[in-house]
């Protein structure tokens, strides 16, 4: 793992880094094992994933207050985000919900190989889960587009919860878009918050991506999927 990885984890959690830090590197080495297996991230992505690993980083530092106890992790693929909040938040109870069978199983090997009790994996679409808005806080990398998402998740985030999703550093269009199903399915933006790649001396440089923090500010009893935008 990257120096500057390290030191990130280290900033973080400056008690019970080293563990952390072994964990995420395990979880690395069984991705890359298991990548043709499951198809579960690009051959780029496996080969340099400390910028992904970063961005979950941030998301999971997000999630830290206590608030924060059940987060839903929606379309989790091969556990990229999902499986390192879970790591670096031994507080929160991850669920992970994946559609697909193969990562499924990869992602109930990695949480025995790995021992992290406070995941578990959902096969399921998010359309499937209970019309129960119970979750503190929902999580997404590499899905729909915000107006298709925020239909989809909201519904299962509880009134005052979150919805953070990992978009690219040029995110405006996107968020523009979403301001009509936000309003319908009781959504506001609450914070785009931009991170930065590191320079050689330290120095921050372009951005690298966004997090779109979302607050659910009124209840609704939509199924997820049921609400629909009208572009």
């Amino acid at each position: 793992m990257e120096r500057w990885l390290v030191e990130l984890v280290k900033k973080y959690s400056p008690q019970d880094w080293e563990s952390k830090v072994e964990k995420l590197e395990q979880y690395v080495r069984l991705l890359e094992a298991k990548r043709k297996w499951g198809n579960l991230a690009s051959r780029a992505l496996v080969e340099k994933p400390s910028t992904a690993l970063a961005d979950s980083i941030e998301v999971a530092r997000l999630l830290e207050p206590a608030e924060h106890e059940k987060v839903v992790d929606v379309g989790s693929g091969g556990g990229l985000l999902g499986l390192v909040v879970a790591v670096m938040c031994p507080r929160v109870r991850v669920s992970l919900v994946e559609p697909n069978a193969r990562k499924c199983t990869f992602l109930a090997e990695a949480i025995g190989s790995l021992g992290i009790p406070n995941a578990e994996v959902v096969c399921s679409r998010i359309e499937g889960l209970p019309v129960d808005p119970s979750f503190d806080a929902a999580i997404t990398r590499a899905t729909g587009k915000l107006e298709v998402m925020v239909g989809r998740i909201l519904p299962v985030v509880r009134k005052g919860g979150i919805f953070v999703s990992v978009k690219g550093p040029g995110c405006e269009s996107e968020i523009a878009s979403a301001q009509d199903i936000l309003a319908k399915a009781g959504g506001e933006i609450l914070e785009v918050r931009r991170l930065f790649l590191e320079g050689k001396d330290g120095e921050l440089s372009e951005a690298r991506a966004s997090l779109v923090v979302i607050r659910k500010v009124k209840a609704s009893t939509e199924k997820p999927g049921d609400v629909e935008s009208e572009r």
